[in-house]
């Protein structure tokens, strides 16, 4: 029953990458029917937070908080780690909904509750851009610097981004061209990096072929 559950769910994704959503959410209710014969709460979680994204996918907001919050009080009754990614996700949902107040409390939660140093980068980042919706610079300035510190070149890229358009937008445009600096140096470095992994890659390929032939 489980694997049928697995496999079910792994058809859901295919079908919700393929945008045939009705058909996801059929896929994924009989996975949570399956975990929650089963008593797997981690299962439960996971089948719901699938199901939650996919009406997020279509914009029905009810349903989409419906699931989302019953795989909250799963994972907060269980102390699971699950409930920083959804806490995370319903800021985005209530963000989505244009409710900024709400949204802010759930990305707060997740920041505060991240104990990953590279994770609660991503949540900064969620947090200033958010803020940039809602016209506090200040927090806005304060959150996105603070992301800028990944150690992983998109959301570094992100950040400058996000600071060029927050400094633009506000007239100081010196801090804007340096922020629009930054970020094309990054990107210009990444696609360096990718070239020359290709070239290896093809390197590496071509000498595996010719061992192979001689």
């Amino acid at each position: 029953h489980k694997m049928l559950a697995l496999i079910a769910e792994e058809v859901g994704m295919i079908n919700r990458k393929q945008d045939l959503y009705d058909d996801a959410l059929t896929n994924f209710r009989e996975a949570l029917t399956t975990y929650k014969q089963l008593k797997d709460s981690l299962s439960v979680i996971s089948a719901s937070l699938n199901i939650a994204r996919v009406y997020l996918f279509k914009s029905e907001w009810d349903s989409c908080s419906l699931y989302y919050n019953n795989a909250l009080e799963i994972a907060v009754q269980k102390n699971y780690l699950s409930e920083i990614t959804i806490l995370h996700e319903l800021g985005i949902l209530y963000r989505s909904m244009q409710y900024l107040s709400e949204a802010e409390r759930y990305f707060l939660a997740a920041y505060e509750k991240e104990t990953d140093e590279e994770k609660k980068y991503m949540e900064c980042l969620s947090l200033g851009y958010l803020y940039m919706q809602m016209g506090q610079t200040e927090n806005a300035r304060k959150y996105l610097i603070m992301s800028a510190n990944s150690s992983k070149a998109y959301t570094q890229i992100s950040a400058y981004d996000c600071l060029y358009f927050l400094e633009k937008d506000i007239d100081n445009f010196e801090e804007a061209i340096v922020y629009h600096e930054l970020a094309d140096s990054i990107t210009n470095a990444m696609e360096e990096l990718n070239s020359r992994e290709l070239i290896a890659s093809l390197q590496k390929k071509y000498e595996n072929e010719k061992l192979r032939n001689d």
